[in-house]
């Protein structure tokens, strides 16, 4: 249902239900027992025994939390996941979708109120569920879903854009756009590159003040900006070039948008695996290295064996008395342990004769 993740959102089902548990007491001032009691409750004439407590808070968080899902997103969950049994009727169906929303207010909002690294840890793992089967880019890493549906599918769509919505030639729109990068040795305005960075960061309204120019001087331009004159006019004119030819393009499709920074959290998610991967492959041979230089140090000459062997002839000399004289107890004892034995079986000896 979330795909394959390396971290589970709020930690694991482990954890969450026993932090849930621990804030319903504290937090809410409740039984955790009533509360699973009315939550049971909700679904059991649905044939489901339990209610799905850390399915139901992972969905909400993988999405964003709750004030980021659609309208009735959380009912439509439960009526394809959770419940076993088709609502009896139109008014049934309604009151359930009200009271799931409702419970969830009750019991789990402030929960995640208070756990907001539980949202965007979640959001991350749910862009992981977009990372398999795609092609490797230098610039956008590896993804399921190219941001606008590839290469090919947004320059056709966007020639069909420039035909009927800016009653353009788009001959002409593209001899504009190359002219504004040919003074650096850039042979062709990089359509598909421009649109797909401004997407992946949530569109054009939502990028930072010349982040597109410094994109272009870093990753298109081939040749330096000969003075500041030429430098400022760049950056003024490639912004009004994607207001021309693009913005209007991007309110049509807002869905690229949406996919694009999915694809852009998961990229992001995979650099800080990488490092992690990185650090502990770092510790792991450095810990190699100790380890072997502390057998190295184990491993003893063998003068070691001639110098303790020397040492335990001078402690024998400096204590020969008391060497001596235990010894000397020792042999006392088993004499007398011999006597004892040689009295008992002569004694056995005699009383067999009788």
């Amino acid at each position: 249902m979330f795909g394959k993740r390396t971290r589970a959102p709020a930690g694991g089902k482990e954890q969450f239900e026993r932090e849930w548990a621990h804030f319903v007491i504290h937090g809410l001032r409740k039984d955790p027992a009533e509360v699973l009691r009315e939550l049971n409750a909700a679904v059991r004439w649905a044939n489901v025994a339990k209610y799905p407590l850390y399915t139901t808070y992972a969905f909400v968080a993988m999405r964003g939390g709750f004030s980021a899902l659609k309208s009735l997103e959380l009912a439509d969950f439960f009526e394809r996941f959770v419940l076993r049994r088709a609502f009896p009727d139109a008014s049934h169906k309604l009151a359930f979708e009200v009271g799931v929303t409702l419970l969830y207010k009750d019991f789990f909002l402030e929960y995640e109120k208070c756990h907001p690294e539980d949202v965007i840890l979640a959001q991350r793992e749910h862009a992981t569920c977009w990372s398999r089967g795609q092609k490797e880019d230098k610039m956008f890493g590896k993804r399921t879903r190219a941001p606008a549906g590839g290469k090919e599918h947004f320059e056709r769509k966007w020639a069909h854009f420039v035909i009927h919505g800016l009653r353009k030639d788009p001959a002409e729109v593209l001899r504009e756009l190359n002219s504004a990068v040919r003074w650096a040795n850039v042979e062709k305005y990089p359509l598909y590159t421009a649109y797909a960075f401004v997407v992946m960061r949530g569109g054009f309204s939502a990028l930072k003040s010349l982040e597109l120019a410094d994109f272009f001087e870093r990753f298109v331009l081939r040749r330096a900006f000969p003075d500041a004159c030429h430098k400022l006019a760049f950056e003024v004119g490639v912004t009004l070039l994607y207001k021309d030819f693009f913005l209007e393009y991007e309110k049509c499709h807002p869905e690229d948008v949406i996919l694009a920074q999915r694809e852009h959290a998961k990229f992001l998610f995979t650099l800080e695996r990488r490092k992690e991967k990185l650090k502990e492959r770092k510790l792991q041979g450095e810990l190699t290295r100790q380890r072997a230089a502390h057998e190295k140090t184990r491993q003893l000459d063998p003068n070691t064996f001639v110098t303790a062997a020397q040492g335990y002839a001078s402690w024998l000399r400096e204590h020969a008395e008391e060497v001596e004289a235990e010894q000397r107890r020792l042999r006392e004892e088993m004499t007398q342990v011999v006597e004892r034995s040689g009295s008992k079986s002569s004694s056995v000896g005699c009383s067999s004769r009788v």
